[in-house]
């Protein structure tokens, strides 16, 4: 019985670190120092991003997500500071999109910049209303942690159910 029970604390202490390390980062990652020239554009209009928290002489790369594409690398100087120009892609869909600053494989930091729809007509500028109220919002919430959890809660339920129930058997065929 000792060692149902210490295997079920090992499977639930397996679970919760797994799940706890999962969470090291979260995307999208949570506003850092980047900074941004200008945080409204349109396709292919050159903007320029800096910011710091990065090794000295280190190797800094500039993404630009909804579909990560690599848009700018540079060197952080002898502070960590850098800044880097690129054009924002010419595919680059209206809405909400994320560029993001990483170095060694780390998350520098991140700013949100909206594309503005490029309109000739009319018609161009309703489309891309709805293509802006289709998105859905990016909640933020990462519930990796609390379902290894709740599996580890029905785990030691479980284990608890099926020791009482032994003792009581063993208890009523001695009685």
């Amino acid at each position: 019985m000792q060692r149902a029970l210490c295997t079920v604390a090992l499977a639930l202490g397996l679970v919760v670190g797994a799940a706890a390390s999962a969470m090291a980062q979260t995307y999208p990652p949570a506003p850092g120092p980047l900074t941004i020239s200008d945080s409204s554009v349109v396709p292919g209009q050159p903007v320029t991003v800096s910011g710091g928290g990065a090794e000295p002489g280190a190797t800094v790369t500039i993404t630009f997500a909804s579909d990560p594409v690599v848009v700018a690398t540079t060197t952080a100087d002898e502070t960590g500071a850098f800044a880097a120009s690129f054009k924002v892609p010419a595919s680059a869909k209206p809405g909400e999109h994320t560029v993001t600053a990483l170095s060694g494989g780390l998350v520098l930091g991140t700013v949100t910049v909206r594309i503005l729809a490029v309109t000739t007509t009319t018609t161009t500028t309703t489309e891309n209303k709805n293509n802006n109220e289709n998105q859905l919002a990016f909640t933020g919430l990462n519930v990796l942690l609390k379902v290894g959890i709740g599996l580890g809660m029905i785990l030691v339920g479980a284990a608890l159910l099926l020791v009482i129930r032994r003792r009581r058997a063993a208890t009523s065929t001695s009685a």
